[in-house]
């Protein structure tokens, strides 16, 4: 917080009852710290996420869950396919992935329609 205080944002130190009034739903019991921008946003990741796949679905976007991941395929530092537990998709693929420790690990995946082009 002290970082954040010399650079200028406003940010407050709260305890968990401060806390627990401006957030009910969450569970402050165990936090070490807790701090409060007053200017900064929140997100719910859950509905952004579900409104991201929605969008997706709309522009024809299969979304496969509960799916294993099994490999990647790259060219050029891009995933281009993707071995799932149901197999290869056949059609283009658009991946999501992480890197922990230099080790890549899918979090999700989109099979494309064959109508929806690359947009990035």
């Amino acid at each position: 917080m002290a970082q954040q205080q010399a650079q200028g944002i406003p940010v407050q130190r709260l305890d968990a009852a401060q806390a627990r009034e401006l957030l009910p739903i969450a569970d402050f019991h165990d936090a070490a710290l807790i701090g409060f921008e007053p200017e900064a946003g929140f997100a719910d990741a859950y509905l952004v996420a579900t409104s991201f796949a929605r969008a997706a679905r709309r522009r024809g976007v299969t979304i496969r869950e509960n799916v294993a991941v099994h490999g990647l395929s790259w060219q050029g530092g891009r995933v281009t396919g993707v071995a799932t537990s149901e197999g290869t998709p056949k059609r283009p693929v658009k991946a999501s992935a992480r890197s922990d420790e230099g080790v890549v690990r899918p979090v999700a995946m989109a099979v494309l329609s064959p109508t929806l082009r690359d947009q990035s």
